[in-house]
């Protein structure tokens, strides 16, 4: 009886600290702006594209990302340009074509030339500080 509550109280104890782990965000990304000789699409960028880094779901970066994101209008999304991956454990992945056009789950949006400049320099900023 007690191995069985000592077991019970592990299993607890570590089905809480799983909770507690801040979700993170993985970056795949080839520069926004960038040529590429072979379309990349949602079905192949994961061979194309080069990690370069993640955030945590709590990252200013982020959330700063998402606010740029969440306020985009309806758009339209080129699925042979896409540029960026964001790889997340508890939601959609979220795609960025080289316009602007924005994917997540079956939603797309469009940004415009600012919100797509912004976005850029979040992520370049990101790969920036994780190569030091």
């Amino acid at each position: 009886m007690k191995l069985w509550t000592l077991l019970v109280s592990v299993l607890l104890t570590l089905s809480g600290a799983a909770q507690s782990e801040v979700a993170l965000v993985r970056i795949c990304y080839v520069p926004l702006g960038s040529a590429t000789f072979v379309p990349m699409t949602v079905a192949n960028i994961d061979a194309h594209c080069v990690y370069v880094g993640q955030f945590t779901e709590d990252d200013e970066a982020f959330r700063e990302l998402l606010r740029i994101l969440e306020a985009a209008p309806p758009g339209s999304f080129e699925d042979g340009f896409v540029r960026v991956k964001l790889s997340r454990s508890n939601a959609p992945d979220i795609y960025i074509d080289n316009s602007g056009g924005v994917r997540v789950g079956t939603s797309e949006f469009g940004l415009d030339r600012i919100a797509l400049a912004r976005t850029k320099r979040l992520l370049e900023a990101n790969v920036k500080q994780k190569r030091r």
